[in-house]
């Protein structure tokens, strides 16, 4: 292991006094005791590797798992730089609790049809099946199409939001049922992935309703939803309902005439808000919830019963957010500017694309300090994986902290220990399932995509 790496987990922390401020009041409130519990401020090395189990390649003819000839071919594709990373970034992976990975792909391959493939642990197709439609312009320009949650029996739940309805389909893929979404119910505000509950057809999201920022479970009820809040999360008073954490656009058609037949878009930056702590949050294999909701290192831990049972900290403070830091995270989002005004050229104009982002990032605001805590993931036996932030905050994420719900601190490692996987961990692209399996997704080759799945050791499970 090089220096950097050795001091990164050889750093002893002095333990100060951390002032949490906690406004995260429950839903329902009740009048429940929360347990504060202080981690170790020094870290404890963790030594983490994964076994691959297989490797699934998707494209518009279906699914397959490669064997080693075909994975040799892919390992030449990956070396060449060559793949696709537009086709990747719509899908949606989630295991049941047989170990089955279900994989939807919301149109990123052919956006004329949503499909789930269901596969087996060892990759074999089990089945696949359709799961609504799309309009392949507006899935082009959609930064997502679908949503969906895959209960522990196999069934799942999509949002389409490009049709405006949520469907449930069976264990065997066959439709179930089917709620209208009112402008009201499309997720307003939603500041984190939707979750599955695993212990139901449910959708865990987060949204901003009556002035407060609330987690709650959305499930059908013949052609229904119904909400049941699990609990009241912070939220920054400098936050913009309206703003995004990066750059972030859309695009608005431009009416064409006849005498121009060539239709374009008119460009349109969202407001730009960097470090402003936004909810981090994932389901417990239990029930309950384990979210973060500050820019301090406290995990707040949500019982079954809907009570706010412990919150777990760690003396790691965040850092302010100084005239170098700014620079720094504007020149980053220049950089990015390039990069989406060759991918969009096509559909409007560059120098006008170019100019909308530049500007929206000049008027860039920032919080003052930085969150101590990036990511915030659980696996599917139980365990926190806590993905502090990094050195730079808008590069590769620091060390992962594994902790139990309980409040029992595990150990530290470096998300490079873990390769590609580490890597696909700050896209959100990464699903836990039962007996140690990950899945991740990677860009794939001429509009098609690779599936991997691993499985952890005992210890980080």
């Amino acid at each position: 292991m090089d220096s950097r790496k050795r001091r990164s987990f050889s750093l002893t922390l002095a333990c100060a006094a951390l002032t949490l401020a906690l406004a995260a009041a429950l839903v329902p409130a009740g009048a429940h005791a929360q347990q504060i519990i202080d981690l170790p401020g020094e870290d404890r090395r963790l030594e983490v590797e994964t076994e691959q189990v297989f490797i699934g390649q998707l494209n518009t003819i279906g699914w397959r798992t490669l064997g080693p000839a075909t994975r040799f071919l892919r390992w030449i594709r990956r070396s060449s730089g060559s793949s696709d990373a537009r086709a990747a970034l719509k899908v949606r992976i989630a295991f049941d609790a047989q170990g089955h990975l279900h994989v939807l792909d919301p149109g990123a391959l052919d956006p004329r049809h949503w499909r789930i493939f269901v596969v087996d642990p060892e990759g074999g197709l089990v089945r696949d099946y359709k799961a609504g439609e799309g309009d392949p312009e507006a899935a082009l320009f959609s930064s997502r199409p679908a949503e969906f949650v895959v209960a522990s029996d196999g069934s799942t739940v999509v949002a389409d939001l490009l049709k405006s309805a949520l469907r449930s389909y069976s264990p065997g893929g066959e439709p179930e049922r089917e709620a209208s979404l009112a402008p009201a119910d499309l997720f307003k505000g939603v500041t984190a992935p939707n979750r599955p509950s695993r212990t139901s057809e449910a959708l865990l999201t987060v949204r901003d309703s009556g002035g407060e920022r609330i987690i709650e479970q959305v499930t059908l009820a013949g052609s229904t939803m119904e909400r049941r809040p699990v609990a009241t999360v912070w939220r920054a008073p400098e936050e913009d309902e309206g703003a995004s954490a990066g750059l972030s656009f859309s695009m608005l058609n431009r009416d064409a005439t006849d005498a121009d037949s060539d239709l374009r878009y008119r460009p349109v930056a969202m407001p730009i808000q960097l470090f402003v702590p936004t909810v981090r949050y994932d389901v417990l294999a239990g029930g309950g919830i384990a979210f973060v909701d500050s820019s301090t290192y406290a995990v707040k831990v949500v019982g079954p019963d809907g009570e706010l049972s412990r919150i777990l900290r760690r003396p790691l403070r965040p850092k302010q957010v100084t005239e170098e830091v700014r620079s720094r995270e504007m020149e980053r989002l220049r950089e990015r500017t390039e990069s989406y005004v060759r991918t969009f050229r096509s559909q409007t104009d560059p120098d006008e694309f170019r100019g909308v982002l530049l500007e929206a990032i000049e008027d860039a605001s920032f919080y003052p300090e930085i969150p101590a805590i990036r990511r915030l993931r659980t696996t599917w036996e139980g365990s926190l994986w806590v993905w502090r932030t990094g050195e730079e905050p808008g590069g590769p994420g620091g060390p992962i902290d594994v902790l139990t719900p309980a409040g029992r601190y595990l150990g530290t490692f470096d998300p490079e220990d873990l390769g590609d996987l580490g890597t696909r961990l700050s896209s959100g692209q990464v699903a836990f399932g039962p007996d140690g399996l990950v899945a991740y997704v990677e860009p794939g080759w001429q509009e098609s995509l690779y599936v991997v799945v691993v499985r952890l050791l005992a210890e980080v499970r």
